[in-house]
């Protein structure tokens, strides 16, 4: 082999290479459970994160990993995902009561990105007594939302997908159904609160929380089927 055709070999290989390496992440703002969310910020013990993460070419589906204090967390597809810009991950395991570093890597990415952020569990006061019951589920033209609050108090109901996008939130104040001290049943269509259509099939997560707060008084998984 002539040194011209080593030359050229190399450099082939070097642009092989250097068009299939990943730019750094560019990394957005953390949101958890779709409220914005700040280092030392108060969240609940089993938050749903969701960051806008962008690169050229777009981060894999398995590009990622995602530490609590320093532990690698569970992969279990569809947990994380990514759907472009925004990757989301359900911590399922209760964090304890105080401070918490939590960091998300991409580790595909040459060099590897990594944002972190330090975040604080605090025990709160029984608000909501048992838990947010949906039903029907699987739903298919209207979904019911029932349970019990200990004193009358403004509520958000925030529906987000599966890929940690909120597709509808409801505000209820006063004495209204669903915001009263005891039993209340709140009615949805379905229907996306942003652009009227009918949600898509598929597994959608429910946060209740109460208005001006972090943390979530409960949550809940239900599935649509039209």
């Amino acid at each position: 082999m002539t040194k011209t055709m080593i030359k050229i070999l190399l450099t082939l290989i070097f642009v092989v290479v250097a068009s299939s390496a990943h730019a750094a992440i560019t990394w957005g703002n953390f949101y958890f459970d779709g409220v914005l969310t700040t280092t030392n910020s108060v969240v609940d013990a089993t938050p749903l994160i969701s960051i806008s993460a962008t690169s050229a070419p777009a981060p894999t589906y398995n590009a990622w990993t995602v530490l609590v204090d320093g532990v690698a967390q569970p992969i279990v597809p569809p947990n994380p995902s990514y759907s472009a810009p925004t990757f989301s991950y359900q911590i399922n395991t209760a964090m304890s009561v105080g401070a918490h570093q939590i960091v998300i890597l991409g580790l595909d990415i040459a060099p590897t990105s990594a944002i972190t952020i330090n975040i604080t569990v605090q025990a709160q006061a029984q608000q909501l007594v048992g838990s947010v019951a949906p039903y029907p589920s699987p739903a298919t033209s209207n979904i019911n939302f029932q349970y019990t609050l200990a004193e009358t108090s403004d509520v958000v109901l925030s529906i987000f997908n599966i890929s940690g996008q909120m597709i509808h939130q409801r505000k209820i104040s006063g004495a209204a159904e669903g915001s009263h001290a005891g039993l209340n049943l709140i009615t949805w269509d379905l229907a996306s609160g942003f652009d009227g259509r009918r949600v898509a099939n598929g597994v959608y997560i429910g946060i209740l929380t109460s208005s001006g707060k972090t943390q979530p008084l409960g949550r809940f998984k239900f599935m649509v089927l039209n």
